[in-house]
């Protein structure tokens, strides 16, 4: 064998050895959804943390940052600057709780209730898209396959 042939096997090897790790995989998976969701929002002033908080509300209705946070699994911080931000941009307001007057809460503003109603079509298409690609036969195994990731333990030791 040439020096190259032995360069492209010695490569070869290396790419089938990051292929079978599993969890590699997934954060490449995840890279390409987080740079389809970007795509999607392109025309709008929202990033891809706005988008998110904006969608865990639509779909709870009124949360606090704790709570966003929790539902998130994010930074209280991270989610303190978007929503400061996105009622800068007048797509959330935010209100006193009724139960803790130290806290506030932020919902939709009729802006917002627009906007996502605006992007709802868009998503629809990509979840589509998503199940289409991954097929119905194999629907089911990786729904389940993500809610046991999801019960994961982040301690690993």
């Amino acid at each position: 064998m040439s020096a190259n042939t032995d360069l492209l096997e010695r490569q070869l090897d290396r790419q089938r050895e990051l292929e079978q790790d599993l969890t590699f995989r997934f954060a490449i998976v995840n890279k390409i959804l987080e740079a389809q969701v970007v795509a999607l929002i392109r025309d709008t002033p929202l990033n891809l943390t706005d988008f998110r908080v904006l969608r865990v509300i639509e779909v709870f209705g009124p949360l606090s940052v704790s709570e966003l946070s929790r539902q998130m699994h994010v930074d209280r911080a991270l989610i303190s600057r978007a929503a400061s931000r996105l009622e800068g941009l007048g797509l959330l307001a935010s209100g006193a709780d009724p139960q803790s007057q130290r806290k506030k809460i932020l919902s939709h503003s009729d802006e917002g209730r627009a906007l996502m109603a605006r992007l709802g079509p868009r998503f629809a298409k990509r979840r589509a898209l998503v199940e289409d690609t991954v097929g119905p036969d194999a629907m089911a195994g990786l729904w389940q396959a993500v809610e046991n990731l999801s019960r994961m333990e982040t301690d690993l030791g």
